[in-house]
């Protein structure tokens, strides 16, 4: 069996992403690779299909519009075919890439072999504490939000646009195979949410300051959030909960909550 060339692959999407935004950069890329490979390897797929759920989460969002009116899914799926044709694969596995790059908006009704880019993204960066520093950087630097004020365009993406999501994505949409871990992201995005709408200080001073972020295009998000200080035992537990996934430390926490049938 051949191997994919992943190194090439990886080099090229670093090159080209470096105009993408802070939120939707080479990081995220990266990460949900990361993810999309964890999620094959745990439920048993062979070493290559796990380079093809890596492959597809690296090139999942090679072009993406600033803002949440665009469906981009057909955009993800022609950047990512014209990217494939750079290089010497098997029309079979570039299938296999643009199926998992396909369904990756909306899987909930297909085989758990073909969600693998789809748990990566939603379960891994739209959920957990990570997303919550995330999703302020973004309301910041996105253009549906730019014409408001920094305090208007919070509680406009806060108050309605973080709830649309939450629905969306809310445990009971997820198969009963990874639905402990979805439970377990979940919650944090609950619990910040009641804390939020409370006004306590720490929350929306994470909110205010990361939308600030967003509207300056401040760099790495690793680093603004290590650097954040919550000055409350809860923002600091947010905190270091977000750094924990970023570093790479809580795949094996996550893997306890998964099961195979």
């Amino acid at each position: 069996m051949n191997s994919l060339p992943i190194p090439e692959i990886e080099e090229k999407v670093r090159n080209r992403t470096h105009n993408l935004s802070e939120v939707h950069g080479y990081g995220h890329l990266k990460r949900t690779a990361i993810g999309a490979k964890f999620f094959a390897r745990f439920f048993g797929e062979s070493e290559q299909n796990q380079d093809i759920a890596y492959i597809a989460g690296l090139i999942h969002d090679l072009e993406r519009p600033n803002t949440e009116k665009i469906d981009h899914a057909d955009i993800s799926v022609r950047e990512a075919s014209k990217f494939l044709s750079y290089f010497s694969l098997d029309q079979e596995i570039q299938d296999k890439i643009i199926l998992l790059i396909q369904t990756h908006r909306h899987a909930q009704d297909i085989p758990l072999s073909e969600q693998w880019v789809y748990l990566s993204d939603k379960l891994f960066e739209q959920s957990g504490a990570y997303v919550i520093f995330r999703r302020c950087y973004y309301i910041g630097e996105c253009e549906d939000f730019m014409h408001m004020s920094i305090d208007e365009a919070i509680n406009e993406a806060i108050k309605s646009h973080t709830q649309r999501r939450m629905t969306k994505f809310k445990p009971s949409v997820f198969r009963d195979e990874v639905k402990k871990l979805a439970e377990y992201q979940y919650q944090w995005q609950q619990s910040f949410f009641s804390v939020f709408v409370a006004q306590e200080t720490w929350a929306t001073r994470l909110a205010h300051q990361f939308v600030a972020y967003g509207r300056e295009k401040a760099s790495s998000l690793e680093k603004l959030i290590d650097n954040f200080e919550p000055h409350h035992e809860h923002g600091e537990k947010f905190k270091q909960e977000a750094l924990s996934y970023l570093k790479g430390d809580k795949y094996i926490f996550f893997k306890t909550l998964l099961f195979r049938p």
